[in-house]
């Protein structure tokens, strides 16, 4: 019986310490003096941080929306994305599974795929740049890495490859654009 005792008493002595800790805890918290943050919400920083230097503000109706400080310019959107290119991108990476799409910013990023027997896999980013069709409208990138019977080791970007594979979705996206055209 004693050590019931002992137990229920080592009990309610745990129960009260937390109670008079949160009891504190909270009394504490009451004595804070929290005030909202008075910050503009239209405030637009215009300028940079370079040299400890005092950011600028500005307010008012000159400010720039949004949509003009990641666009540039009246903040009209220029789709410089040609969805046609996109598609064509996408068809020719099919066999690969994807890792992102974005058609929007037109970046399109696979996942590793296997090659040649597990020993080699590779992986192929692709980003159209505008709708020109031109060898500079799209970047291609391939990595490429080799299992060495413990760990994959990079083997760096296979340009060569990459060159291939842009000219292929290239020439293919000319061809649908002048079919389109003569329709």
């Amino acid at each position: 019986m004693n050590t019931q005792k002992q137990t229920k008493l080592r009990k309610t002595s745990y129960f009260l310490t937390i109670l008079l800790l949160a009891f504190l805890f909270a009394n504490g918290c009451s004595q804070l003096d929290i005030v909202q943050n008075e910050t503009d919400p239209r405030t637009v920083i215009v300028g940079d941080n370079v040299n400890d230097r005092a950011l600028s503000y500005r307010t008012g109706d000159d400010k720039p929306t949004f949509r003009e400080l990641v666009l540039g310019g009246d903040g009209e959107f220029d789709s410089s994305i040609d969805s046609l290119t996109f598609n064509v991108v996408l068809d020719k990476l099919s066999f690969m599974p994807l890792a992102s799409v974005d058609s929007a910013s037109g970046v399109v990023i696979t996942d590793w795929y296997a090659v040649n027997a597990n020993k080699l896999r590779i992986k192929i980013n692709v980003r159209i740049i505008d709708n020109q069709l031109t060898d500079n409208s799209i970047v291609v990138q391939i990595f490429k890495q080799e299992f060495d019977g413990n760990k994959w080791n990079d083997l760096g970007l296979d340009n060569d490859q990459a060159d291939k594979i842009k000219t292929s979705i290239l020439s293919e996206a000319r061809s649908l654009k002048s079919a389109i055209d003569l329709s």
